[in-house]
C-alpha cells in the first residue's frame, strides 16, 4: 500500500488524459512521476528539479510513498529568496507535493482543440494531483539506483544476490517458508559436517532413480553440497517464498514446491539417464517459487549491485546499483538457465540447469492456473 509521507494515510489512484496520479484524501498531498510532470509543466522547470534531485542537492527528505527510500528536498528554482522546496525520489522518479504546493508551480495550458476533457478529468487536471505513472515505472530499468536502506540488503547485493527494493506487502506470516528454511539448514549442516556419506546415500542419482522407492527425489531437497550452496538457496527461498506462500496459501504453496522439485529431478534425469553423480539441493523447487513470483508480482522491483575497478576495497567504494522489475530479472535468469542447460549437455557444468527450468515450468503452470483467482 502506498502511504502519504505527510500524514501516513493511504494514497488513492486517479486519472487524467495525461496519465495516472495519486492523492491523499486526508491532507490533499499529491504525487506524480517525473515523466508525467514533463507533460504538465514547462520542460526547463521539470529538468531543473530532476537534475538537482539526481545530483543529491538539498537535504534528506521524507520516505518516498512508493519505494520507501528517502527523497531529496530540493528547491524548485534556483536564485530565489524563498524557493518552493519539493520532495523528489531519485530512485523511482516520484515527486511529492504537500497541500497547496502545486498551486505554486507553472502549469502548461490545457489544450482542448481536438478533444474535450471529461468533467472528472478536467477537475483532476485543474487540481493536478501529481501522477505516479505505474506502468512506466514497472517497466523501467534504473542503472544508477540508490543502495538498499537495510544493511542485510546491501550485504546480499555485494554477494551478487538480488534484493527486493519494492516487495509486495505480506498479509500473514510465512510460517511454512521459515520452517522449511530451518529444517533444510539443520539437515544440510548436519550432513556437511557430521555425515558426508548421506549425500551419496540420499542424493538423487539418475542412474539409480528408483532406489529408496524413488524417494531420493524428495530427500535430496533437504541436502546441499556446501555452505555456499545452502546459503544461496535459503536466501532465495526466504526472499521470494514468503510472498508466494502469502499469495497461494500454505497448502498450494507446499504442493508447488513438491511438484517443482519432482519435475526438476525428472528433467535432470531425462538429460542424462546414466549419470552416477548425486544431485542435491532445493533449487528445483525454489525455481518454481521464483517463476511464480515473477509472473504473480511482475512489477515488484529487484536490485543488483555491480562493482567498478579491481580489489575489494575499490569495489566497495565504487559499486553501483541497478534496479529492475521482477519480470525483467526473471527473463535474464531464464536466459542464464538455458545457457547453463547447454553447458550441462556438453559436459562443461555439473550444475543442473535442467532441474531449474523444470521447476520454473511448474511455477509458470501454477500462475496460469491461479491467475485471476482470489486465494
Amino acid at each position: 500500500m502506498n502511504i502519504c509521507p505527510k500524514c501516513n494515510s493511504p494514497l488513492v489512484k486517479a486519472k487524467s488524459d495525461k496519465g495516472l496520479f495519486w492523492v491523499c484524501k486526508d491532507c490533499g498531498g499529491r504525487a506524480a512521476n517525473v515523466s508525467l510532470l514533463r507533460k504538465l509543466l514547462p520542460p526547463a522547470y521539470v529538468n531543473g528539479i530532476w537534475t538537482r534531485a539526481k545530483a543529491g542537492t538539498g537535504q534528506k527528505g521524507r520516505p518516498c510513498p512508493f519505494c520507501g527510500r528517502n527523497m531529496r528536498e530540493v528547491p524548485a528554482v534556483l536564485n530565489s529568496e524563498n524557493p518552493l522546496m519539493l520532495d523528489v525520489c531519485a530512485s523511482c522518479q516520484t515527486c511529492w507535493f504537500d497541500p497547496m504546493e502545486f498551486s505554486q508551480v507553472p502549469i502548461k495550458p490545457v489544450e482542448t482543440k481536438s478533444k474535450k476533457l471529461s468533467p472528472k478529468a478536467a477537475e483532476a487536471m485543474g487540481k493536478f494531483m501529481i501522477a505516479h505513472s505505474e506502468e512506466e515505472r514497472a517497466s523501467s530499468v534504473d542503472y544508477d539506483a540508490d543502495a538498499p536502506d537495510s544493511v542485510i540488503g546491501q550485504i546480499a547485493g555485494y554477494m551478487g544476490l538480488p534484493v527486493e527494493t519494492d516487495a509486495p506487502e505480506l498479509m500473514k506470516r510465512p510460517w511454512l517458508t521459515w520452517s522449511l528454511a530451518l529444517v533444510i539448514s539443520v539437515v544440510s549442516i548436519w550432513a556437511i559436517f557430521a555425515a558426508p556419506g548421506v549425500l551419496d546415500k540420499f542424493g538423487f542419482i539418475p542412474a539409480m532413480a528408483w532406489r529408496c522407492f524413488g524417494l531420493t527425489s524428495l530427500t535430496s531437497f533437504f541436502l546441499h553440497a556446501g555452505l555456499a550452496h545452502l546459503l544461496g538457496n535459503m536466501y532465495f527461498l526466504i526472499v521470494f517464498g514468503d510472498n508466494v506462500e502469502d499469495s497461494l496459501g500454505r497448502l498450494w504453496y507446499g504442493l508447488l514446491l513438491l511438484l517443482a522439485t519432482v519435475t526438476g529431478d525428472a528433467c535432470h534425469y531425462l538429460l542424462d539417464t546414466q549419470s552416477a553423480i548425486p544431485a542435491v539441493g532445493a533449487s528445483g523447487g525454489i525455481s518454481g517459487i521464483i517463476a511464480y513470483y515473477a509472473f504473480r508480482f511482475p512489477k515488484s522491483r529487484l536490485g543488483l549491485a555491480r562493482g567498478l575497478g579491481f580489489g575489494l576495497g575499490r569495489w566497495l567504494a565504487r559499486y553501483r546499483w541497478i534496479t529492475m522489475p521482477a519480470w525483467f530479472a526473471f527473463a535474464l535468469w531464464i536466459g542464464i538457465q538455458l545457457i547453463g542447460a547447454w553447458m550441462q549437455i556438453k559436459g562443461f557444468s555439473n550444475v543442473s540447469a535442467a532441474a531449474h527450468i523444470g521447476g520454473a515450468a511448474v511455477g509458470f503452470a501454477f500462475w496460469l492456473g491461479f491467475r485471476g483467482t482470489n486465494l
